[in-house]
């Protein structure tokens, strides 16, 4: 089973938080701390200043750094304990974050660089999979598409739901339009003979300065990431899918997306991570009541399995 570590900044919390939920085919752990360039919530990392006689308070410096490592394998610890046997496990870090996990940091924050020794795992990265674009329809797809950009999977999604769609306009980059595209466009005529009508552009300002709109209910896969894209007009009942989780791209739709007025529904892989647990099934709970000293698991398996381990 595939496991999603979501780390996120909570300036609430005291000690690490852990929560774990069964999302059907894969795991999700979020990880709630609160951590700053050299701080491990209310520990501080960075080095002491002289004294007036010259010396160096040291020893609470070297008690602090000995107390954050004790705290990040224990951490480790708990979060590999969670995985099923042989699942790979990927980390996503909420933009506040996201320096946490950058290997550039290491060499300027104390924190980021004890984040990583205890925490080398792979950042998540396959957004654009049809396994994972799957995830943001779930099973609902507008009649009409329409595509800003490219992603290695949006032609198998596309062939999966030919059946349900009924027109499909693409805007792509000029790095794009390749023989591979054409090649698809063409079979996919052929095959489903739905016509794929498409504009290749070569200014990435396009998209924000001629916009996009949409006269009925379209289901839009968005692959620019970050990009500002101007919305001209679109439909009541749309689907906005922000296939590369864009935090600003997520701040721009949202006056579409909430509120008596909303016209679209967005959804983002980080979004769904985000959201209530009691929406998902298959949970896993951790035992936190403090005489237990987070030294036990209790998960509920698939086939309602309780099972509680010494650690």
């Amino acid at each position: 089973m595939e496991t999603i570590c979501l780390v996120r900044k909570d300036t609430t919390l005291q000690e690490p938080c852990v929560e774990a939920v069964g999302m059907g085919g894969y795991l999700l752990i979020r990880i709630g701390l609160d951590v700053d360039w050299n701080r491990w919530f209310d520990i501080s990392l960075e080095m002491p200043k002289a004294d007036e006689s010259g010396g160096t308070p040291i020893e609470e410096y070297c008690r602090n750094n000995r107390y954050v490592q004790d705290s990040l394998r224990a951490l480790a610890h708990k979060i590999c304990s969670l995985p099923e046997p042989d699942g790979d496990i990927h980390l996503v870090y909420d933009g506040e974050i996201a320096w946490l996990g950058q290997p550039e940091m290491a060499r300027e924050s104390i924190m980021a660089r004890m984040w990583q020794e205890y925490f080398p795992i792979p950042e998540f990265g396959e957004y654009g999979s049809p396994e994972w674009m799957e995830q943001l329809i779930q099973e609902t797809l507008c009649p009409n598409v329409l595509i800003l950009g490219n992603g290695l999977g949006i032609c198998k999604v596309l062939e999966k739901h030919a059946r349900k769609i009924k027109e499909v306009r693409w805007i792509l980059f000029r790095e794009d339009y390749d023989e591979a595209f054409r090649n698809f466009i063409e079979d996919f005529y052929l095959e489903h003979g739905l016509a794929i009508r498409y504009h290749v552009i070569t200014d990435v300002a396009y998209l924000a300065k001629k916009g996009v709109g949409c006269a009925e209910a379209t289901t839009v896969f968005d692959f620019t990431g970050s990009l500002n894209v101007r919305i001209q007009k679109v439909a009541r009942g749309s689907m906005w899918l922000d296939v590369r989780a864009s935090y600003a791209k997520w701040q721009q739709l949202k006056p579409f997306a909430e509120g008596k007025n909303a016209v679209l529904e967005y959804r983002s892989l980080y979004k769904i991570w985000t959201e209530m647990q009691k929406k998902y099934n298959r949970p896993y709970f951790l035992d936190s009541i403090e005489e237990n000293g987070y030294n036990t698991l209790e998960t509920v398996g698939a086939r309602g399995y309780k099972g509680k381990e010494q650690r």
